[in-house]
């Protein structure tokens, strides 16, 4: 359950292994070893995981969080990402233009990913006042 609750959360937050190995503080080996069984992450590894994601550590050992019903569960914190970028590993950034170039891409994926966010908010809006809409019974149909 481990394994398939890790590819779920790369692929539901659209990161790449390496990004996700930075999250975890881990190579793009390791965290490809995770996503694919390979290997299994140790407890330090998992708590971390558990607070990147909003998810308990039973819930990634024991649950399929993909069917949870909380939206909120393995969505990683994009203000984190922003708001303190540091240097990816394997990347040897040793000039601040290189340094500027990792800031603008990880601003660039932050500002897409709330605008996708608003745009789903909304339709999650439209649809719950329609299926409202919907629920309540038409009173002059029963007259």
């Amino acid at each position: 359950m481990l394994t398939e609750n890790i590819k779920y959360l790369i692929k539901k937050n659209r990161l790449k292994v390496h990004e996700f190995g930075n999250i975890i503080k881990t190579s793009k080996t390791v965290a490809g070893s995770y996503s694919s069984g390979r290997a299994l992450p140790k407890y330090d590894t998992l708590l971390l995981l558990s607070e990147k994601f909003n998810v308990t550590v039973d819930a990634l050992l024991k649950e399929d969080i993909s069917k949870s019903k909380d939206q909120s569960i393995g969505i990683y914190n994009l203000q984190e990402v922003f708001l303190n970028v540091t240097q990816p590993k394997g990347l040897g950034i040793v000039n601040e233009e290189k340094e500027k170039y990792v800031l603008e891409d990880y601003k660039e994926k932050y500002f897409a990913l709330l605008e996708e966010q608003n745009t789903l908010n909304k339709k999650y809006i439209a649809l719950n006042e329609k299926y409202n809409r919907l629920k309540k019974p038409n009173i002059a149909n029963y007259k």
